[in-house]
């Protein structure tokens, strides 16, 4: 981003990014240290192990074929074989080598290993699913035309000298 200087996590805990959750990689003991001017000195995950391997089963599926289904199922029941603890009983590896059933699966893994992390949103735009799945609760209020992208910061249109614009409807 350009001209950024500040953490993603700041000791004063004020996050550029308000959807993060923070907390759950900090010790609660520890935390009162936190507040200091040193930096935050703890690994913060951005991204996860399954959410990358997870990432990978739908396009090795999205790009069809023996192989990258092979592929693709692989990876899902990886994340399906940790998540399970060798009980096959409790969690059994998917089998479809239908396209859009292993599609369907994978979307539901996703959104199950990825329960609270606040991707679901950003899979549904990806998707091209939001408008569907965000209405369906009788409050339809998401339109494709404009919720799917978001705002550019003024800030960091001001400091690109022209190079971004701003996104359609803000």
């Amino acid at each position: 981003i350009y001209g950024e200087t500040t953490p993603v996590w700041s000791p004063t805990g004020s996050t550029p990014n308000p959807r993060y959750n923070n907390k759950v990689y900090s010790n609660p003991a520890l935390r009162a240290s936190y507040n200091s001017n040193s930096g935050y000195w703890m690994n913060v995950r951005i991204l996860r192990y399954a959410d990358v391997v997870l990432m990978f089963a739908e396009a090795a599926n999205e790009l069809g074929g023996p192989a990258n289904t092979t592929a693709a199922l692989a990876a899902l029941n990886s994340v399906r074989a940790r998540a399970r603890g060798g009980n096959n009983a409790i969690l059994p590896n998917v089998t479809t080598t239908d396209q859009a059933a292993l599609r369907d699966a994978i979307r539901k893994e996703r959104r199950v290993e990825l329960g609270m992390e606040h991707e679901r949103f950003f899979d549904l735009v990806r998707w091209g699913i939001a408008q569907t799945v965000l209405n369906a609760s009788g409050k339809p209020n998401f339109t494709n035309n404009r919720d799917v992208l978001l705002p550019i910061p003024q800030t960091q249109i001001d400091l690109s000298r022209g190079v971004l614009t701003q996104n359609p409807g803000y």
